[in-house]
């Protein structure tokens, strides 16, 4: 066979091919790693080459730098004073006061806000500004101080007397919120003495009255239409029940010829502890409805405040009396109270409200015990039964009313059968 000398050709350089690639594929490949070392070797070598002729930045490339920041411990602002006296104000106007904030630490100080515990005492900072989100801010800067304005609204004060609190709040760190009591006496339309009606301790059952007396305190007349004493909820208050205070109140103008200024009148207000007080600590508003027109609000009102103890000679267990089951009439003995005492003891003038019930008197274990027994009547209709038991009890030379509940189910009585 005749070989050509194209075909000659073609062979030689597919042998010269496969040389050259079985050469690469037998020399030692490069280490990436050292490639990028070797790299970055070069690439350092060359910085320092352009420092050290003087170019370049003497900051290193990619270094941060740490910054100490000293954190404080101890509050940052500083109040001339935590409690303001506003003093004697006027009666007709509004009555201001500074103070002033001083910024003792090293940051600078962002007041957020100032609550008041009454819109009748406000509390504003001299400066402040607008931020992004509409919040008005007031910066006290390191070293710096600002004047708290302080605003008393004697028009928002229901009497003479107000005992509020500002809160400032901060971004201090240590101590985010300060606080000033600001005291404030109206200069008064209305004279009273005494200003707080106390019984001090009263024995139950004992007759206890104060009084105060009440006189116009300027020329410009004043009139006082009647006096209120909130009664103490009772019951389901979503249903509105109370019953009537502990203290009842009476107010007396007094003749004209005992006023001790001529034309400014005067009152008598006279307050009682009712018999039937119950035991322990009371204490009330009451109110002076009047026509001053200081006072924003629909009545005039002027507040007071009534304190008292009532204490007694003997314990009632349980309190009230009551059955759980249901009971049928004619059956005795449904629940029973014990009265104690330190001293021999006798109950008087027992009594019970309604028709279907009955009570008596028993002697007690000891002489200085007795018991109060409920009973049904013969003749009682069915139906859930609530009543008031009420009587005397004497011991040890003391005498006290006392009244209690009394509550049952009665079951129905059967209806009679029908005549054959």
């Amino acid at each position: 066979m005749k070989i050509r000398s194209s075909q000659v050709i073609v062979a030689i350089i597919l042998i010269a091919g496969l040389v050259v690639a079985l050469a690469v594929l037998r020399s030692p490949r490069p280490d990436p790693k050292k490639v990028a070392l070797d790299s970055t070797d070069k690439f350092l070598s060359q910085v320092n080459d352009i420092r050290e002729r003087g170019g370049g930045s003497s900051v290193k490339t990619g270094q941060v730098l740490s910054i100490e920041k000293k954190m404080p411990d101890k509050p940052s602002l500083q109040l001339e004073t935590e409690e303001v006296d506003m003093g004697l104000v006027p009666s007709d106007r509004p009555s201001q006061k500074r103070i002033a904030v001083k910024n003792i630490g090293e940051n600078p100080v962002d007041i957020i806000e100032v609550r008041t515990s009454c819109y009748c005492t406000e509390g504003k900072f001299e400066q402040t500004a607008v931020t992004a989100d509409g919040r008005q801010v007031s910066t006290i800067a390191p070293g710096a101080e600002m004047g708290l304005m302080i605003t008393v609204h004697p028009d928002r004060i229901h009497g003479f007397y107000a005992n509020k609190e500002l809160t400032i709040t901060t971004n201090d760190p240590v101590t985010q919120q300060y606080f000033v009591d600001v005291i404030t006496h109206v200069n008064p339309e209305l004279s009273i003495e005494p200003q707080a009606i106390d019984f001090g301790t009263v024995q139950r059952g004992t007759p206890a009255e104060v009084r105060c007396l009440i006189r116009q305190a300027s020329d410009t007349p004043v009139n006082i239409s009647n006096v209120q004493i909130p009664g103490i909820p009772t019951g389901d208050p979503r249903k509105g029940a109370t019953v009537q205070a502990p203290v009842t109140m009476e107010l007396i103008k007094r003749p004209e010829s005992e006023w001790q200024t001529p034309g400014r009148v005067e009152w008598d207000l006279v307050a009682r502890i009712a018999a039937d007080a119950p035991v322990g600590d009371f204490t009330s508003a009451y109110w002076l409805l009047t026509d001053i027109k200081r006072i924003d609000t629909n009545i005039e009102k002027i507040e007071g405040k009534i304190t008292a103890s009532v204490v007694t000679f003997f314990d009632v267990v349980p309190a009230s009396l009551g059955a759980r089951n249901v009971v049928s009439p004619g059956q005795a003995g449904v629940a029973a109270a014990t009265i104690t005492s330190s001293n021999p003891i006798t109950i008087s003038d027992l009594t019970i409200s309604g028709n279907d019930l009955s009570v008596e008197a028993k002697p007690g274990p000891s002489p200085t015990q007795a018991e109060i027994v409920l009973n049904v009547k013969p003749e009682a209709t069915g139906g859930l039964k609530n009543e008031t038991v009420t009587f005397t009890v004497t011991s040890g030379g003391n005498t006290a009313k006392h009244s209690m509940r009394a509550f049952v189910s009665i079951q129905a009585q059967a209806a009679p059968a029908p005549a054959a």
